[in-house]
């Protein structure tokens, strides 16, 4: 017996915003900010027996070229060799992401740039969070909806949504980034979800997880874009969702 991910991604504009300050990485896919030719959603099914990474990346709106910040994280991402302990790779990268993007804004001139970074490493039985940010990733099955990454907020007024505690973009001698990393076993029928705040501040819990149950990761994928959309769209709705699934071995006898 193996695992299999079946995925659908979706990155939109939204509504509101002229510019899309979000990426992904999905089967080493990303978003290239001056020539995405792609048709949305991605779909497509993989083995887990190495290691299949996904991931959004929301480019900080308040920030300068935050639209580059994720494209960097996301570029970073697919062209990682995911291998060894994966909790230890995915801080690695999370630390050479957020060089990266300092190197950038350093050698433009820009007072700060940012991204949020929430990604998801399946192996075997085991998937792997690990987040910065308030791009959530949730754990759906057929009778809940649960959060499996941490947001990092900052308190702040009531009634305003909260700054971010942790992204990537922090210069070293300003802040230490400290990535949530958690190892979770996953078993099939389970679905994953990867969202930027475009999804989850259009729709509550309940509605994600009503949508997100779709027969399809593909029909699902549409729907929570479809209603995000209809809810104001105020964001840029970036979203993959997965589905973990069994596959049984084949044997020929002779």
């Amino acid at each position: 017996m193996g695992m299999t991910i079946a995925y659908a991604c979706i990155c939109h504009v939204g509504r509101v915003r002229k510019v899309n300050q979000d990426n992904y990485m999905c089967e080493r896919m990303y978003r290239h900010n001056d020539r995405d030719t792609k048709v949305y959603p991605l779909t497509g099914e993989d083995t887990a027996k190495q290691c299949n990474v996904f991931g959004v990346f929301d480019g900080l709106g308040g920030e300068q070229r935050g639209e580059v910040s994720s494209f960097i994280a996301a570029s970073r991402a697919a062209h990682t060799e995911w291998k060894g302990n994966l909790k230890n790779a995915l801080y690695n990268f999370c630390i050479e992401a957020n060089e990266d993007i300092c190197r950038f804004a350093q050698e433009e001139n820009l007072r700060s740039t940012g991204t949020t970074a929430a990604m998801l490493a399946f192996r075997g039985d085991n998937v792997y969070v690990c987040n910065l940010g308030d791009s959530r990733i949730f754990r759906i099955t057929a009778e809940k909806i649960e959060q499996i990454s941490k947001d990092h907020v900052a308190p702040c007024a009531h009634g305003r949504k909260p700054p971010l505690s942790q992204c990537l973009g922090i210069p070293k001698e300003e802040f230490v980034i400290e990535p949530y990393i958690t190892k979770l076993r996953c078993k099939a029928g389970e679905r994953f979800l990867i969202c930027s705040d475009g999804v989850t501040d259009m729709l509550s819990e309940q509605e994600i997880h009503s949508l997100a149950v779709e027969k399809s990761v593909k029909k699902a994928s549409r729907k929570i874009l479809r209603q995000a959309l209809a809810n104001g769209g105020r964001d840029n709705t970036t979203l993959i969702l997965l589905e973990v699934r069994r596959t049984r071995n084949r044997f020929l006898f002779f």
